[in-house]
Protein backbone atom coordinates (compact mmCIF):
# COMPACT_ATOMS: atom_id res chain seq x y z
CA UNK A 1 0.00 0.00 0.00
CA UNK A 2 1.98 2.86 -1.15
CA UNK A 3 -1.09 5.63 -1.53
CA UNK A 4 -2.26 7.67 1.11
CA UNK A 5 -5.43 8.81 -0.67
CA UNK A 6 -6.84 5.05 0.31
CA UNK A 7 -6.56 6.66 3.80
CA UNK A 8 -7.92 10.07 2.93
CA UNK A 9 -11.07 11.67 5.03
CA UNK A 10 -12.04 13.81 2.02
CA UNK A 11 -12.70 17.84 3.06
CA UNK A 12 -16.49 17.43 2.19
CA UNK A 13 -16.48 14.79 5.03
CA UNK A 14 -14.12 16.73 7.78
CA UNK A 15 -15.26 19.08 10.13
CA UNK A 16 -13.01 22.39 10.00
CA UNK A 17 -13.02 25.94 10.65
CA UNK A 18 -12.54 29.40 9.02
CA UNK A 19 -9.63 31.08 10.54
CA UNK A 20 -12.16 34.41 11.25
CA UNK A 21 -14.06 31.44 12.93
CA UNK A 22 -15.39 32.96 16.98
CA UNK A 23 -14.57 31.29 19.63
CA UNK A 24 -17.67 29.84 20.47
CA UNK A 25 -18.05 28.40 16.83
CA UNK A 26 -15.17 26.69 17.36
CA UNK A 27 -16.25 24.88 20.53
CA UNK A 28 -19.79 24.05 19.40
CA UNK A 29 -18.52 22.77 16.56
CA UNK A 30 -15.36 20.50 17.54
CA UNK A 31 -18.62 19.39 20.12
CA UNK A 32 -20.72 18.08 17.10
CA UNK A 33 -17.98 16.58 15.52
CA UNK A 34 -16.40 15.02 18.55
CA UNK A 35 -13.31 16.11 18.07
CA UNK A 36 -10.58 17.10 20.39
CA UNK A 37 -8.76 19.14 17.26
CA UNK A 38 -9.99 20.36 14.16
CA UNK A 39 -8.00 21.66 11.23
CA UNK A 40 -7.98 25.50 10.55
CA UNK A 41 -8.57 26.89 7.10
CA UNK A 42 -8.78 30.34 5.38
CA UNK A 43 -10.79 31.99 3.12
CA UNK A 44 -9.03 30.24 -0.03
CA UNK A 45 -9.59 26.74 1.84
CA UNK A 46 -5.67 26.71 2.50
CA UNK A 47 -4.95 24.98 5.33
CA UNK A 48 -3.59 27.20 8.48
CA UNK A 49 -3.31 25.34 11.42
CA UNK A 50 -4.83 22.93 14.34
CA UNK A 51 -6.89 24.37 17.09
CA UNK A 52 -6.98 22.08 19.96
CA UNK A 53 -9.39 21.48 23.35
CA UNK A 54 -6.19 22.53 25.08
CA UNK A 55 -6.14 25.71 23.11
CA UNK A 56 -9.31 26.73 23.79
CA UNK A 57 -9.04 26.27 27.16
CA UNK A 58 -5.58 28.38 27.93
CA UNK A 59 -7.75 31.08 25.90
CA UNK A 60 -11.00 30.73 28.12
CA UNK A 61 -8.56 31.10 30.99
CA UNK A 62 -6.52 33.98 29.62
CA UNK A 63 -9.66 36.09 28.51
CA UNK A 64 -10.97 35.39 31.74
CA UNK A 65 -14.61 34.46 30.52
CA UNK A 66 -17.21 31.78 31.58
CA UNK A 67 -20.44 33.09 29.46
CA UNK A 68 -20.58 31.86 25.82
CA UNK A 69 -22.01 35.03 24.92
CA UNK A 70 -18.42 36.49 25.76
CA UNK A 71 -16.90 33.79 23.24
CA UNK A 72 -18.82 35.60 20.22
CA UNK A 73 -17.01 38.28 20.32
CA UNK A 74 -13.08 37.05 19.98
CA UNK A 75 -12.16 34.81 16.89
CA UNK A 76 -9.54 31.42 16.77
CA UNK A 77 -7.35 33.74 15.47
CA UNK A 78 -6.82 35.59 18.29
CA UNK A 79 -5.84 32.23 20.48
CA UNK A 80 -2.27 31.20 20.42
CA UNK A 81 -2.09 27.35 19.59
CA UNK A 82 0.52 25.11 21.26
CA UNK A 83 1.02 23.15 18.18
CA UNK A 84 -0.33 22.83 14.50
CA UNK A 85 -0.51 19.65 12.95
CA UNK A 86 2.28 19.54 9.98
CA UNK A 87 0.45 18.89 6.72
CA UNK A 88 1.74 16.66 3.95
CA UNK A 89 1.14 16.34 0.25
CA UNK A 90 -0.74 13.33 -1.47
CA UNK A 91 2.59 12.22 -2.99
CA UNK A 92 3.84 11.85 0.53
CA UNK A 93 5.02 8.19 1.14
CA UNK A 94 3.14 5.94 3.50
CA UNK A 95 6.65 6.42 5.88
CA UNK A 96 6.80 9.73 6.26
CA UNK A 97 3.01 9.34 7.24
CA UNK A 98 3.08 7.09 9.45
CA UNK A 99 5.92 9.02 10.85
CA UNK A 100 3.69 11.88 11.38
CA UNK A 101 0.53 10.45 12.81
CA UNK A 102 2.85 8.83 15.38
CA UNK A 103 2.52 12.70 16.78
CA UNK A 104 -0.49 13.94 15.77
CA UNK A 105 -4.21 12.33 15.84
CA UNK A 106 -4.42 13.41 12.41
CA UNK A 107 -2.67 14.54 9.33
CA UNK A 108 -4.15 17.24 7.31
CA UNK A 109 -3.33 16.37 3.79
CA UNK A 110 -3.09 19.25 0.92
CA UNK A 111 -2.43 19.60 -3.06
CA UNK A 112 0.48 21.70 -4.73
CA UNK A 113 -1.23 24.84 -4.54
CA UNK A 114 -1.40 24.19 -0.41
CA UNK A 115 -5.43 23.84 -0.34
CA UNK A 116 -6.83 21.48 1.75
CA UNK A 117 -8.06 18.20 0.64
CA UNK A 118 -8.81 16.44 3.69
CA UNK A 119 -7.44 14.80 6.78
CA UNK A 120 -5.83 11.14 7.15
CA UNK A 121 -6.31 9.79 10.84
CA UNK A 122 -4.00 7.90 12.64
CA UNK A 123 -7.45 5.45 13.58
CA UNK A 124 -7.13 4.62 9.61
CA UNK A 125 -3.88 3.57 9.48
CA UNK A 126 -3.69 1.76 12.74
CA UNK A 127 -6.92 -0.11 11.51
CA UNK A 128 -5.46 -0.57 8.31
CA UNK A 129 -2.26 -2.47 10.06
CA UNK A 130 -4.21 -4.50 12.34
CA UNK A 131 -6.58 -5.53 9.54
CA UNK A 132 -3.18 -6.30 7.71
CA UNK A 133 -1.13 -7.84 10.48
CA UNK A 134 -4.57 -9.60 11.86
CA UNK A 135 -6.29 -11.06 9.72
CA UNK A 136 -8.26 -13.51 11.83
CA UNK A 137 -9.94 -10.19 13.47
CA UNK A 138 -11.65 -9.25 10.93
CA UNK A 139 -14.61 -12.02 11.83
CA UNK A 140 -14.33 -10.89 15.22
CA UNK A 141 -14.71 -6.88 14.76
CA UNK A 142 -17.19 -6.96 11.95
CA UNK A 143 -17.65 -2.93 12.39
CA UNK A 144 -15.05 -1.96 9.90
CA UNK A 145 -14.97 -2.15 6.39
CA UNK A 146 -12.43 -1.31 3.87
CA UNK A 147 -13.75 -0.62 0.47
CA UNK A 148 -12.28 -2.70 -2.69
CA UNK A 149 -12.28 -0.10 -4.66
CA UNK A 150 -8.27 1.15 -3.01
CA UNK A 151 -9.57 5.05 -3.25
CA UNK A 152 -10.88 5.82 0.07
CA UNK A 153 -11.16 4.09 3.71
CA UNK A 154 -14.05 3.79 6.09
CA UNK A 155 -13.99 3.08 9.00
CA UNK A 156 -17.72 2.32 10.26
CA UNK A 157 -17.73 2.89 14.32
CA UNK A 158 -20.11 0.34 16.06
CA UNK A 159 -19.91 1.96 19.96
CA UNK A 160 -23.33 2.81 21.86
CA UNK A 161 -22.14 6.18 21.61
CA UNK A 162 -22.95 6.35 18.05
CA UNK A 163 -25.94 4.87 18.80
CA UNK A 164 -27.13 7.89 20.85
CA UNK A 165 -25.69 10.60 19.17
CA UNK A 166 -28.00 11.78 16.25
CA UNK A 167 -25.49 14.75 15.49
CA UNK A 168 -22.90 11.78 14.17
CA UNK A 169 -25.19 9.19 13.25
CA UNK A 170 -24.17 10.00 9.60
CA UNK A 171 -20.57 9.93 9.78
CA UNK A 172 -18.12 7.46 8.52
CA UNK A 173 -15.24 8.12 10.88
CA UNK A 174 -14.38 9.80 13.88
CA UNK A 175 -10.72 11.37 15.47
Amino acid sequence: MNNILFFLLPKAMCAYLDEESTIRQAIEKMEAAGYSSIPILNRRGEYRGTLTEGDLLWALKYLCFMDMRQAELHRISEISRRKDNVPVRVTTSMHDLIDRASTQNFVPVVDDKDAFIGIVTRRSIIQYCKQTLFPEDRAEHPGFAFPDNGTNLRILPQWPMWASATAKKDRFISN
